[in-house]
Order: structure tokens, then C-alpha cells, then sequence
């Protein structure tokens, strides 16, 4: 398969995954009102995605290093999916382990698209690309998200983008290339450790929360 059909298929999952990562955000107005979640557990359910997502970014780029694109984002997609099916439970404690399920599904996708991207031979071009999957993905979560709901019910918000990625785990699996590493580099670990410039990154991320 060519490049520009593995970048319209990476493209498209990164679009997808987003689907199932704003949706909450999206309808947090309409959840507060019919569940009666208060401030601080809405507050709670929303930021535990994005700290699992802050702290498995970089355990999910050497899971990808180590055994391949294809298999590490097709079991994202497949948490992803997990993660949205179990909030609309609408039991406290399950919604928050969905969140956390879910973010340790998504911290697989920008993995995905680095890893991605270092394959080809224009870094540059194609990682400007595939980054416009972030403000398309953000623009249609909240207007899918906000529609289901308001249409057919605020379960198929959940239910839909969970059905998408199920179906893009199917599609990675078959289509993505293996990107895979013989090992993982423990020199990349080592200066992990050592290189405080790269060791505060993640604070960043964290704080941003």
C-alpha cells in the first residue's frame, strides 16, 4: 500500500480517536443536568482521561518501537472503544476507571502518527498533514457528540465513536504497516533518565491538565 493510502488511513484514525476522546467534554452541560454529577466529579471523570493519557505517551512510543504500529494502536482503538461503552454505565467509580482505560488507549495515537511520520522521507510535509487531523478531530467530536445526543440520546455519543474505532481496529490491523523495532533502545531510556530537558517534558503535559 502506498503512502499517500497509509496516511489517509492514519489520518483518519487520529480523527476517529478524537471522536471518543472529546465527546465528554462536548456534552458535560447536558451530563451535569440528567445525572446530577457535580462539579468536582465532573471535574474528575473529564481530567482522569488526560492523565492517563499524559502518563502512557511515552510507555506507548516504546510499546510501538517495540512491536509495531499495527498491534499497539489496534489495542488502543479496541481500549478506546472499552473506555466509551463503560462510561455510559453512569456509575461514578466505572466512569472514571472508562477514562483512564481510554486515555491509555489514546496516548497510542500520536505515537502512532510519529512513528509514522519518521518512516517517511518527508518528515516535515507529513507530520504537518497528518497534524491537521487535531483541529478536524476536535471540530467533529463536539459536533457528532453534541447531535447524537440531542437527536437519539446521549448513550449513541459513546455508542457511535465506540463502533468507529472498533471498526479502525480492524482496519489498522490489516492496513497499518508493522513499524516495528528489533528492540527497544535503552540508550533513548538512559538519556530519558539523565537529560533533564527530556525528562520535564511530560510535566508539561501533565500541567496543561
Amino acid at each position: 500500500m502506498n503512502y499517500i493510502k497509509l496516511s489517509l488511513i492514519a489520518w483518519t484514525a487520529y480523527v476517529i480517536s478524537y471522536l471518543g476522546r472529546m465527546n465528554f467534554a462536548a456534552l458535560i452541560p447536558l451530563i451535569r443536568e440528567s445525572y446530577s454529577f457535580s462539579n468536582t466529579q465532573i471535574g474528575l471523570i473529564a481530567s482522569t482521561l488526560f492523565l492517563a493519557y499524559t502518563i502512557f505517551q511515552i510507555p506507548s512510543g516504546l510499546l510501538i518501537d517495540r512491536f509495531g504500529i499495527k498491534y499497539v494502536f489496534t489495542l488502543g482503538c479496541l481500549l478506546m472503544a472499552i473506555g466509551n461503552l463503560t462510561i455510559i454505565t453512569w456509575i461514578l467509580p466505572l466512569m472514571i476507571v472508562a477514562q483512564f482505560v481510554n486515555g491509555v488507549g489514546q496516548s497510542t495515537g500520536w505515537s502512532l502518527m510519529v512513528k509514522f511520520t519518521s518512516q517517511t522521507e518527508v518528515k516535515a510535509r507529513a507530520i504537518g498533514i497528518l497534524s491537521s487531523a487535531v483541529p478536524v478531530g476536535a471540530f467533529l467530536s463536539f459536533v457528532v457528540a453534541s447531535f447524537l445526543a440531542e437527536k437519539i440520546g446521549i448513550n449513541h455519543a459513546f455508542i457511535f465513536p465506540a463502533f468507529l474505532l472498533s471498526v479502525m481496529a480492524i482496519l489498522s490491523f490489516y492496513f497499518l504497516p508493522a513499524g516495528r523495532s528489533d528492540e527497544i533502545s535503552l540508550g533513548f531510556v538512559r538519556r530519558f533518565i539523565e537529560d533533564r530537558n527530556i525528562a520535564i517534558l511530560p510535566s508539561f503535559r501533565f500541567s496543561s491538565l
